[in-house]
Parts: structure tokens; sequence; C-alpha cells
């Protein structure tokens, strides 16, 4: 009996000098779920052009001083090469477009172009559409069975040279994705 009282003793004697624990903190809220895929990202060309690439295109450090700004866009299905796409200014109003269509139409060995208005568009743009055998250029290599997508977009006061060209299925599965930029074009004012 004396044993079980020394006991009682000791635990009464150690429970009264601790102090009482905190109750346990609550736990932490669960981690929020995955988010929504991202549709686009918002992006900018120097400090002149605002407008929404699709997540999938990869910005890359441009290949030359000309070149504002460059992606590389993936084959949607990954059967081909990626495209390349290349935007340029030179300042001011836009040469013909006539004769920027004769540079495209011999960079891609001499194909005819489809051209044509982009409607809806925030800025006035016009669309020109090759196939064929692309011929390179400073920043690329040739390809034979190639599609080239360019577009002349005047934003404020620039006109803008956008560039798309690459593996005909590729730049063929991403058309209305870079049409629907292209409308979205916007000059930071």
């Amino acid at each position: 009996m004396q044993r079980i009282a020394w006991i009682a003793a000791v635990l009464l004697a150690v429970s009264c000098s601790k102090p009482v624990a905190e109750p346990p903190a609550p736990a932490a809220p669960p981690a929020p779920g995955p988010k929504p895929a991202v549709k686009g990202k918002k992006t900018a060309a120097s400090e002149y052009l605002t407008y929404t690439v699709p997540a999938e295109w990869v910005s890359e450090e441009p290949a030359n001083e000309m070149r504002k700004a460059q992606y590389r866009v993936p084959d949607r299905k990954g059967k081909a090469g990626p495209a390349i796409l290349t935007f340029f200014t030179f300042g001011g109003p836009a040469a013909s477009l006539e004769s920027n269509v004769e540079r495209w139409r011999e960079q891609m060995g001499g194909a005819d172009a489809a051209i044509s208005k982009i409607q809806g568009s925030a800025c006035p743009a016009t669309l020109v559409d090759l196939t064929g055998g692309y011929a390179g250029d400073s920043g690329g290599s040739p390809i034979e069975n190639a599609r080239f997508l360019g577009a002349i977009v005047e934003a404020g006061e620039r006109t803008w040279y956008l560039k798309f060209v690459g593996p005909a299925d590729t730049v063929s599965g991403w058309k209305d994705a870079y049409v629907d930029m292209i409308k979205g074009i916007r000059p930071i004012e």
C-alpha cells in the first residue's frame, strides 16, 4: 500500500510540476487542388506590343537583334518537328504588302500566296499563307514540306511582321491559335 501511495505521490508531483501543454495547433488547411489548365500566357514583344500565346508555345531568346520575340511551337500530335514564330518591327508604317509577300514567296521557293484580311482583330492585320519548301533564313534551316503563315499587323505607330514557319503539319495544327493570337494583338500605350 505504501508503494502505491508513493507512486501516486510521484505521479502527482510530476504532473503538477510540468506546465499544462498547449492544445495542438489546428492542422494546416489542405493544399489547394490542381490549378485549371492554362489557356494562354499574356506576353509582350519589347515595350510596344501585348498579346496572348498558347501555354505550349515556348518563349526563346531571339536568334538575332532584328527579332523582337521568338517562340518554339511544338507539333500538337508529336509527329513533326517544331515550328518557329518570330516577331519583327522596323518602326514606322509598313512597306508595301506586295514587297513583303514577294520576299516571303522567295523564301518559300516561289510558292503561290493566299492573302486575306484577319476579321475581328484589334489592329488591322493581313494573313499570308504559303506552302512548299522553305529556304531558311539567318535563324533556321531549309524545310522540305513547310507551311509559312506570315502576318502584317498595324499596331499603333508600328507595323509588325510575324513569321510562323515550320513543318506543314505543325503549322497547320496551330493555324487557328495563331490567328486568334493575332486578333488579340494590341499596342502598349
